[in-house]
């Protein structure tokens, strides 16, 4: 009887344990996007060793955490392009072909930032969360170091995602590939009132392999905004305005 009553507390214990990582996650969620419905203005730099930089600008409009439409803005050549993506799937409409198709949201959008990183925000329900370690130190920071395990077919097989204590912000991140090699470091910087909340406004973004292939994700407007439905299906992409 005594054993079977420890063995209950150990299997809540865990429990209890799961439950906190998650709701971590969900809390670096919240500080990264608005909940609900909300649009924001993206611009991408990819700098590389070879080649001039490359800019690109975006519009993404958030439905809510599984849905979402990108707008493509800038430079003249991506102008008209648009992304839907809906729980896992993803679908882009360039100007002048007849239908949308389906693409991966593991593809590259321009340099080491993927389609995914600019149309989505929801690591809470796209991972299984444990905590690693409760407490390791970054620039300074006391942070959580969390493991993050895909549920589904998403962007990263695997993520250690590392968290302020008490804020919940991101600080920084490492994503792995399904072979358990990295694909890229992030970190999270940039933080100020943006949408209400602090956030972070820069995310920079360094190659797995290559260091010096570096990317950064500006956040440059966020606000809510409530959307039309008609705006997050596949045959309203080529009238997106």
């Amino acid at each position: 009887m005594k054993k079977n009553t420890i063995l209950i507390l150990l299997l809540n214990a865990g429990f209890i344990y799961a439950q906190d990582a998650t709701q971590i996650i969900r809390h670096a969620d919240a500080v990264r996007g608005p909940q609900g419905s909300f649009q924001m203005k993206v611009r991408v730099v990819s700098q590389r060793p070879d080649q001039d930089a490359q800019e690109m600008t975006l519009e993404t409009y958030v439905k809510d955490r599984t849905t979402s439409v990108v707008k493509f803005l800038n430079p003249p050549r991506e102008k008209g392009k648009a992304m839907l993506m809906v729980n896992d799937d993803l679908w882009m409409y360039i100007p002048g072909s007849k239908r949308t198709f389906r693409i991966s949201p593991q593809q590259r959008l321009m340099g080491e930032v993927s389609n995914a990183d600019v149309a989505r925000v929801n690591y809470a329900d796209d991972y299984n969360a444990k905590i690693l370690k409760q407490s390791e130190k970054v620039d300074g920071k006391n942070c959580y170091l969390l493991e993050l395990n895909a549920k589904n077919k998403v962007s990263y097989y695997r993520i250690h995602y590392w968290v302020e204590h008490k804020t919940y912000r991101p600080v920084k991140a490492t994503f792995f590939a399904i072979s358990g090699k990295p694909l890229k470091y992030a970190t999270y910087t940039g933080y100020k009132s943006i949408a209400g909340e602090t956030r972070p406004t820069v995310v920079h973004i360094t190659d797995g392999i290559k260091p010096d292939w570096k990317s950064e994700i500006h956040y440059t407007s966020m606000g809510k905004r409530k959307f039309p439905a008609s705006i997050f299906q596949q045959s309203a992409l080529p009238e997106l305005r």
